[in-house]
Parts: C-alpha cells; structure tokens; sequence
C-alpha cells in the first residue's frame, strides 16, 4: 500500500491599538509525508509467521525505514498460544509540537526498537482468554513534555527530545462472554516502567499503574453499546525524579 499525509499551520493575530507588548511570530508551515508499506504473511501448521516493512519520506526532510516481525504457535490441545514480535519504529514530530506555543521548532525526529512476547490461554470452551504480555523499547530522541527548562515565554511546558529513554513492563488481560452474542466483558491491567537512560528520571505522564475494565452490550442489531472504566494510578508532571 501507499499513502500520503499533509500537515499545515497557520497562526495570527490582531492586536490593539498602542499595543506595546512583545511581538507576534506569525507561522505558516506545511509538512508533507508520502509512505509505502508491504505485510507478508504465512502459517506453516499451528504457526504464523509475518514480515511487514514501512517507509515514511517527509518531504524536505529525512526518510525512515521501518520493520516489524511476528510469531505466533497455537496450541490447539492445550488451547493457548504462544506469540512474539519485534521491530523498529519512528515518528516525525507534528507541526504543533514544532510552532504552537509548547513547541520547539528544533525538535529530532523520534525513533525506537522493541519487541514483546506474551501466552494467550482460551478456556471453557472458548468463552474466557487469559492473556500475559512482557513488553521493552529502547527510544532514541523520544519526544516528550515538560514543564521546566523551556525557552523564554513558555510558562505551560514545552516538548523536548530525551537522548534516550526506556520502557518496559508487563499488561495482563481477561476476556469472557457473559451471554453468548449479547454481553462480554474485558479486563487489563499494565505495569510500565519509563525512564531517561541518561539520568535515570522518569519520564513525566506515564503512570506506572494502569488498569481497564470494559461491558459489551451486542443484543441490538446493528449497534455495539460499551460502558469502560479506566483507573490510572500516580504519575510524575514535574521532575526530575529518580527511580
């Protein structure tokens, strides 16, 4: 497949007469990425295997060549699967996290490597899975927000790069089918750890804690009806904290 994405900003403003403050930038950017991607996939017995390659080329500026790999091993006796995968990421800053009034024009394009791997476990006959993933990325220019040690004039924070950051944890899942094509229920909880390799801090908004409770309600046809809790725990705005 192929896709192409065009981004535009423009600000301005009026001020009053006799107007003595500091003076306005005015912005007006466009950023243009044009993307192709290709997915090969195959199944040798109870296997999957899948192969799959993306390249995003911003125009004017830099091109990133992507990739991920997937696994997976059904055990049809026992009713679990097994599964993996790893590959590699990147990300292209968006024009408010350049020129808004958090932005930093200056802002590296992010990029990251990581992989997973986890069991999912069906049981009763296919009306409950239990599911167990362990998660770790390693991020080179991680563009992140803070509060403290932006440029002049802005007081509410500002996005910056990390150098390089980590994350890693662990999410646990539940599913079951309460009713059979009515009503079905789904659990999740994620441990995260997130922290800049070079001071050790860690990284602000990303709650260590997190968890998610969802009902489905299927019984109309035509309309699916969720109601969701999501419960977050602590999290750091201002830092820089050690872990």
């Amino acid at each position: 497949g192929a896709r192409t994405e065009t981004e535009t900003a423009k600000t301005a403003q009026d001020f009053p007469a006799g107007y003595a403050g500091p003076p306005f930038d005015a912005i007006s950017a466009r950023q243009t990425t044009n993307s192709a991607f290709a997915l090969h996939q195959a199944s040798v017995g109870d296997m999957d295997v899948s192969l799959g390659g993306r390249v995003d080329a911003v125009a004017g500026g830099k091109t990133f060549p992507t990739w991920r790999a997937t696994w997976a091993w059904r055990l049809p006796d026992t009713g679990a699967k097994l599964r993996a995968s790893v590959g590699t990421g990147a990300r292209n800053p968006s024009l408010f996290q350049r020129f808004s009034s958090f932005g930093t024009p200056a802002l590296r394009p992010e990029t990251n490597a990581g992989f997973d791997a986890g069991v999912d476990q069906s049981l009763f006959g296919g009306r409950m899975t239990l599911s167990a993933t362990a998660f770790h990325n390693r991020y080179r220019d991680l563009i992140d927000f803070r509060f403290f040690g932006c440029a002049p004039g802005q007081f509410f924070g500002c996005y910056f790069n990390v150098g390089r950051a980590t994350t890693y944890g662990v999410e646990l899942a539940a599913e079951t089918i309460l009713v059979p094509e009515t009503w079905r229920a789904r659990a999740s909880y994620t441990h995260l750890v997130a922290k800049d390799d070079a001071t050790g801090a860690k990284l602000l908004q990303r709650p260590r804690d997190k968890g998610v409770v969802s009902i489905f309600y299927a019984g109309v046809p035509k309309l699916d009806l969720e109601a969701r809790l999501t419960l977050v725990g602590s999290k750091l705005d201002f830092g820089p904290v050690k872990l």
